[in-house]
């Protein structure tokens, strides 16, 4: 949902398949709902710089041959920042670096998602 030409909020999905870690048999996968608030910098008529911060709901399962599954669902912060080009008034490509605290909890291990991230936007209504 676009607030301004600068301010929007998004909302997200992400699914890390399958994780494998061969030396100790564990096998990690994680679901995570994402909510954050966007700001855009315009550079240039059709360059952006952006900035998101938000949290992430995640749902993760973890198998390990000597425990079995672990499950655990909670919140981590999320920031995200990156270049936008407006190809036209209703496309958008934006290319980003995302990074998403300690995802897990103390039974099953806590990890930080960094992800390079390129998106597609079409404003239906520019």
């Amino acid at each position: 949902m676009q607030f301004s030409q600068d301010w929007r909020w998004d909302l997200g999905y992400q699914h890390h398949d399958d994780l494998h870690a061969d030396n100790t048999s564990v096998t990690v996968s994680t679901s995570l709902f994402e909510s954050a608030v966007r700001y855009d910098w315009t550079v240039r008529n059709n360059l952006s710089l952006y900035g998101r911060l938000g949290v992430a709901y995640w749902d993760m399962e973890k198998t390990q041959s000597s425990l079995g599954v672990l499950n655990a669902k909670g919140f981590s912060p999320l920031g995200e920042m990156g270049v936008n080009y407006h190809f036209t008034p209703n496309l958008d490509l934006s290319w980003g670096y995302q990074f998403i605290n300690a995802i897990g909890n103390s039974e099953t291990g806590k990890y930080d998602s960094h992800g390079m991230l390129l998106g597609l936007t079409y404003n239906f209504n520019p």
